[in-house]
């Protein structure tokens, strides 16, 4: 799942923009140190990956509690990038691992106005006796986030400026190709998608 999963994918397309962004200074420098006026193209920031720092939860309700005679736990472990359910009960530990993009919705949902849990493709958690609604709320926001930036969309983004950046050197690699001599290949130019 990680190297050839959502992670892994999303790991490809940062290293895609990384190597990008170098081969786009080295023209620039070659195209500067031969004279040749480097063709104005729109500047595109350079990229940098979100860094998520690993965090914990202890997401144990009462009903689970309850359940295992106090002995067991449900811990929520949020790492950079993924998310660990551990569920331990007197017998067993089971660990349950989703990347972000795979988490579906994220929603919080109230019930009897005190009662309050966090939904996913993991289940909803609602720690303690349910009414622990700041640190649901935390939770909530931190998957979100996560989300938006580890997940789908984030890569969707890696992969526009990629495709961006990479369209940008056509101009800048012609003038370079023609300032020392070498000829232009006669292949198509590139398709754009969608």
């Amino acid at each position: 799942m990680k190297q050839r999963g959502n992670t892994g994918n999303i790991l490809r397309a940062e290293e895609a923009l990384k190597i990008l962004e170098a081969m786009t200074a080295r023209v620039d420098a070659m195209l500067v140190h031969l004279g040749v006026a480097i063709p104005a193209v729109p500047h595109v920031s350079e990229h940098t990956a979100p860094k998520f720092d690993h965090k914990d939860y202890d997401v144990t309700d009462c009903c689970h509690t309850l359940s295992t005679c106090g002995i067991g736990a449900k811990l929520l472990n949020l790492e950079p990038e993924e998310i660990q359910l551990i569920t331990t009960t007197c017998c067993s530990e089971n660990t349950s691992r989703r990347p972000y993009g795979e988490l579906g919705s994220v929603t919080v949902t109230r019930c009897c106005g005190c009662c309050v849990s966090t939904s996913s493709s993991l289940g909803p958690i609602s720690p303690g006796c349910g009414c622990q609604a700041e640190v649901v709320d935390d939770i909530n926001k931190d998957l979100e986030e996560r989300m938006r930036l580890r997940g789908d969309t984030g890569n969707i983004q890696r992969q526009d400026e990629t495709l961006h950046l990479a369209r940008q050197q056509n101009p800048k690699v012609e003038k370079l190709c023609t300032k020392v001599g070498v000829p232009l290949a006669r292949a198509p130019a590139p398709q754009r998608m969608g």
